[in-house]
């Protein structure tokens, strides 16, 4: 029998007192929660062990001990049970009986094992008694426990379980102690002669025994491994003691699950009675024991998943092991190994349904059916039958003659296989398909899957079961199998091929056939390629969805090659890619559509921006192994530099894609009396509207009918608002979903401008419109495509100062370069002028005949002059208009560029690139700074030159020709030259409102000269002045905290002692008349003592103030006491632009 989980405890009752205490005992079963420590093993932890219970045999028949331990099931605890009322007959009886015992059935064994006594009280316990047991067996030890006659108190078994777990567990160490003593102690007398590899087995067996009757699996593991390496370690010296024969037949009848009579085996081993067959079977059986143990303990299903999956591994590992070693015939071996694992199979289970949990089973089961599968193939071959596998097959083959019967069979399973050749084949298929469904549990690609899929449909292929062989051939991904795997020959790339077209399969026949064609074309023969290629031009009409082929699939059909330059028709827009297409089969192919399409990145607003072009050709016919010339055309329209990307083949339900990944420039360029549009900036533009971008469309060689525009910006902070466009040249357009629809046509040669108003949100200098434009001419729709780079802001910045006067406004304007710095360097102003109206008069320097250069670093300045006249002032007419004319350095520079290339690409001969080289020249200006000095030299940007030679190297033009070219642009370039391109600018500028403007004056009445220390007279005087308010009803002229507002004024200085009213306050239309008395402390010219005035706090922020005057500029000659000389009175104001010099005689009054 097995070993089972559980210790053995034995009880001895010589009064008949068991029966009292039976039921409470046996609830003891099992124990939990045990823990073991045995240095230098770690802390081991046992949940539950179960206790088996059994009854001693009188002391008259116990056995004679084997002289080695272990030998039997010996128990792990002895318990004795005494039942005694008297002291009296405990002394005469009952004393002697339980000493017998413990000298005869405890220290008289050679067992390591515990013992304890239970003494069954009387119902009127006498404590002397029970103290008399104790002090008999155990004074030093508590293992006596008394148990009450009704056997029910909790806390007596309580203290039982406690006795009865510590009892095992120092049995147990007990055990491990003797026994790997014992061990040590054999395994140190190996080298001596005679030495039995037999009892060294045993003794270490009774160690793993011991584990495992105390649930320690792992470790009785350990054990047995321990021992098969021993044993391979010591084969050469262990043979002697396996010489005796056994008829090989034996294993047919063993189960390593249901091994009996272990201890007669056992014995046999001490005595040299078993076989090497025996014993390693025997060692395998109980591995295989202990780990399915395991399996069943284990707390959660992938940790039994992984303990089955060792069973699995062990036993493919021993049948590889013991094949070459077994000495009987091959069919006997093949029969053994396919009953072993067959059985292994059937005793390990595994739940499909949660993979993750059994993966590392899954994996190994599925390794074993395999393994299973070749020994049926093998007995197969015995008898003449076989299966096409990874080598190559021979399609012309016949039958193989019988080759005779494999021995004698005596499984009634295998003779049920081996009983015909169509039941060997469907055990194959059966373990195949085994295989197939634990592989596919899984859930992973597996490439042992794909081939088992293919070796069966190889088989049934030859057995010219054609369906069958599909179904197998289909579940073959067929981008691993048909492109990588080595092993698929041309045989089976032929089977795959004719097995898909008879049975229909039309799609699986093309990629098959297009496989076998580009992998083994060299090799076919004629009428084979031949038979292909004309089912290939049959499939491409008969299957129902599309195909699609990759690049080497393609080169089966077609060998492409294309030109290195585009062309343009001169009848209309498109463009041409010419190419030449080459059959490669033959048979005759009809092409439905070639499209090659070009791809082009350009960058939009620093990221990717991908355009690709579609040159297409339809209906071309291909006769067999012939080539023709393609014109490919084009109808959108986008210059630029271009790689051929991929190319698409449409030939019936057959569709051909090649990725190319290198292929040199091809620069497409358009007609350059074609369709075209070009960004422009508004030649006038004001300010307190939209802002706008401008677009000329020109049409081409022929008129163009309709069109529909389609703008896109890619910054969110920038909306067009397309309803209100203005287009000057048609006046028949509309827009609906947001698109430009022109209903009206374009002249030939003619262009129309779209001006698109411009929502900004946030300061941008340039702005990237994507525009699309559909257009037809004769009914046949082109499509333009291009990202266009505008200029959205004007290059003058205005820095405006005004200073109120009594009767004048003085206005200065600064004008400099704008932000945009590296978009517009300088610019040229033409002229300024500043438009009144009725309420106002202006005098400046209106339109100059000279044009001012403004550049960064040097501004230029005009001063205006505003008076007000007798109208009434109201905010209606506040509004004044600066308008300026002006013309951008860069834009003069690009366009004289412009045309400069245009005639030198005509002188030249390269005008088709015109376009194109005009488009490389506006980037580059966009994005560097052209440098233009104050006396009007211009320099271009270093990046320029290299550019255009690069694309004039790409457009083939030869090396004399760019020098040419190069020297005539970009020769140097001087302001005069360049024509101008003015544009003009409104701003409206409002007149700033001042409700009270104070006149202050400070006259000072003193004799010929001022001399430090001697006081001198002055007089303030403060006058109101509204001429700059506004007229009209306001809240503030309804406010009562106005009536009573008052304002202050404050005179003070650094040089002079100030005595009188230096700090006061008045009403806001109140003038002030001010007697003051003032001191000069130093002699020098020293400023007039300073006047300022404000308003009461409580009305600042509803009123605005301001002062006509200022002390600052203002200064006197101041002598010292002996000093001699005449001094004069300087005003001047930086602020206001403006000086004054006046003389000063003694006994008068100066008026600041």
């Amino acid at each position: 029998m097995a070993t089972e989980i559980g210790v053995t405890v034995s009880y001895y009752d010589p009064f008949g007192a068991y029966s009292v205490i039976q039921s409470d005992l046996e609830r003891l079963s099992p124990l939990t929660n045990l823990h073991w420590k045995c240095a230098p093993r770690p802390l081991r932890s046992i949940g539950s062990l179960p206790l088996n219970l059994i009854e001693e045999a009188p002391l008259a028949s116990v056995p004679q001990k084997h002289q080695l331990p272990g030998m039997d099931q010996s128990p792990f605890v002895k318990i004795i049970v005494i039942q005694c009322d008297d002291i009296d007959i405990y002394r005469a009886s009952a004393r002697n009986i339980a000493r017998e015992w413990l000298n005869i059935n405890v220290n008289g064994s050679r067992d390591p094992t515990e013992w304890f006594i239970l003494y069954i009280m009387p119902a009127d316990p006498k404590k002397s008694l029970y103290d008399k047991i104790k002090s008999n067996f155990c004074p030093d030890t508590n293992k006596c426990i008394a148990i009450p006659h009704d056997s029910k108190n909790s806390r007596v078994w309580s203290s039982v379980i406690e006795l009865l777990k510590a009892s095992v567990l120092n049995a147990l160490t007990k055990r491990v102690t003797v026994y790997e003593s014992e061990i040590s102690k054999l395994w140190d007398q190996k080298s001596l002669p005679g030495w039995n590899f037999g009892s060294f087995f045993v003794t270490k067996e009774s160690l793993a025994l011991s584990f495992e009757h105390m649930a320690l699996l792992d470790d009785a593991l350990a054990q047995y491994d321990d021992l098969e390496a021993t044993f391979n370690e010591l084969n050469q010296t262990t043979q002697s003691f396996l010489d005796s024969k056994q008829p090989e037949s034996f294993l047919l009848s063993c189960n390593p699950f249901t091994l009996n009579d272990q201890k007669s085996t056992r014995l046999s081993i001490i005595e040299n009675k078993l076989s090497l067959l025996e014993f390693l079977f025997y060692l395998f059986s109980r591995q295989c024991q202990v780990l399915f143990k395991m399996s069943k303990l284990a707390t959660t299903p992938s940790a039994g998943s992984t303990h089955l999956a060792d069973i699995v591994t062990r036993t493919r590992d021993f049948v590889l092991r013991l094949r070459p070693s077994m000495r009987f015939n091959h069919a006997l071996v093949c029969e053994w190994a396919l009953q072993l694992l067959t059985t292994v199979l059937d005793q390990v289970e595994v739940d499909t349904s949660n993979p993750k949990s059994y993966a590392t089973l899954l994996s190994a089961k599925s390794g074993m059916v395999l393994f299973a599968r070749d020994f049926i193939i093998e007995l197969g071959e015995m008898k003449g039958w076989s299966v096409a596998l990874e080598q190559e097959i021979d399609l012309s083959k016949q039958p193989a003659d019988q080759a005779g019967d494999p021995g004698l069979i005596s499984s009634i399973m295998l003779k049920d296989i081996l009983k015909s050749e169509d039941s060997w084949f469907e055990s194959f298929h059966t373990y195949s398909t085994k295989y197939l469904e634990l592989n596919g549990a899984l859930l992973e690609s597996s490439h042992s899957a794909d081939l088992v899929n293919c070796q069966l449909a190889l088989a049934f292929y030859d057995r010219k079961d054609y369906e069958s062989a599909a179904k197998y051939f289909a579940s073959i991904p067929l981008s691993i199998s048909l492109q990588k795997w080595q092993f698929l020959s041309i045989s089976l790339l032929t089977a795959f091929a004719d097995t898909m077209w008879k049975t229909e399969n039309y799609s699986f026949f093309a990629r098959g056939a297009v496989a076998l064609i580009f992998r083994h074309k060299q090799i076919l023969q004629d009428s084979k390629l031949q038979e292909l290629s004309e089912n290939l031009a049959a499939c491409s009409k008969m299957i129902s969805e599309s195909l699609s082929f990759g690049v080497f699939d393609a080169k089966v059909f077609f060998d492409i090659q294309f030109a290195e330059a585009i062309h343009f028709n001169e009848l209309d827009d498109a463009t041409f890619l010419k190419a030449s297409l080459k059959n490669l089969l033959p048979v005759d192919l009809h092409i439905d559509t070639i499209t090659a399409d070009l791809l082009s990145d350009v960058p939009l607003n620093g990221k990717s921006n991908s355009i690709v072009l579609p040159f297409s050709a339809h209906d071309i016919s291909l006769k067999h192994s012939d080539a023709i010339d393609l014109d490919l055309r084009c109808t959108t329209l986008t210059s630029g530099l271009y790689k051929v990307a991929r190319v698409r083949i449409v030939s019936g339900k057959f569709t051909f894609v090649m990725e190319y990944k290198v292929h040199p420039e091809l620069i497409i360029v358009q007609n350059p009396n074609g369709f075209d549009v070009f960004p422009s900036f508004p030649s006038n533009q004001d300010l307190k509207s939209h802002k706008y971008l401008v677009f000329s469309v020109k049409a081409g060689c022929k008129d163009i009918n309709s069109a529909k525009i389609e703008l896109n910006s890619p910054f969110l902070g920038h909306k067009f608002d397309l309803n209100q466009i203005k287009i000057t040249g048609i006046s028949d357009y509309k827009v609906e979903d947001h698109l430009i629809h022109i209903k009206e046509p374009i002249m030939t040669g003619t262009a129309i401008e779209i001006a698109v108003p411009l929502d900004v949100h946030f300061q941008l200098n340039v702005l990237n419109t994507f525009m699309r434009v559909e257009f037809y001419l004769n009914d046949e729709k082109f499509v333009f495509m291009d990202t266009i780079s505008s200029v959205i802001d004007a290059p003058i910045s205005i820095l405006v100062q005004d200073v109120f006067c009594a009767n004048s406004l003085l206005w200065k304007f600064s004008f400099s370069v704008g932000k945009a710095k590296r978009l517009n360097s300088a610019f040229r102003l033409i002229s300024s002028k500043i438009k009144g109206n009725d309420c106002f008069s202006i005098h400046g320097p209106g339109n100059s005949l000279r044009t001012l250069l403004v550049t960064e670093g040097r501004p230029v300045t005009n001063v205006y002059r505003i008076k007000r006249t007798t109208k009434p002032l109201i905010s209606e007419k506040q509004l004044l208009t600066l308008e300026l004319q002006y013309s951008s350095v860069n834009n003069d520079v690009r366009q004289t560029l412009f045309n400069k290339l245009e005639q030198s690409l005509k002188e030249y001969g390269c005008y088709d690139f015109f376009r194109l080289f005009r488009r490389v020249v506006y980037d580059i200006l966009i994005d560097d700074q052209i440098e233009c000095s104050p006396w009007g030299e211009i320099k271009l940007p270093s990046l320029l030159r290299p550019t255009l030679e690069k694309r004039l190297k790409s457009a083939k033009v030869s090396s004399d020709i760019q020098s040419k070219i190069l020297d005539k642009v970009l020769a140097d370039y001087s302001l005069e030259e360049c024509e101008h391109q003015v544009s003009s600018l409104e701003i409206q500028v409002s007149i700033p409102s001042m409700e009270y403007l104070y006149e202050a004056e400070l006259q000072i009445p003193f004799d010929s000269r001022i001399t430090v220390g001697k006081p001198v007279k002055a007089i303030l005087k403060i006058t109101p002045n509204t001429i700059w308010k506004i007229d009209k009803d306001d809240a503030n002229d309804n406010d009562d905290s106005l009536k009573d507002a008052q304002c202050f004024y404050e005179v003070s200085a650094d040089s002079w002692l100030i005595s009188g009213p230096t700090r006061a306050h008045f009403g806001l239309n109140d003038s002030v008349h001010a007697n003051f008395e003032i001191i000069p402390i130093k002699e020098g010219y020293l400023n007039i003592p300073q006047v300022l005035i404000w308003p009461q706090q409580k009305i600042a922020d509803k009123i605005t103030i301001g002062l006509d005057y200022t002390s600052e500029s203002v200064t006197v000659p101041v002598f010292s006491e002996h000093a001699v000389g005449f001094y004069s009175v300087n005003y001047s104001d930086d602020k206001r632009g403006a000086s004054i010099t006046a003389s000063v005689t003694s006994g008068m009054f100066v008026n600041h």
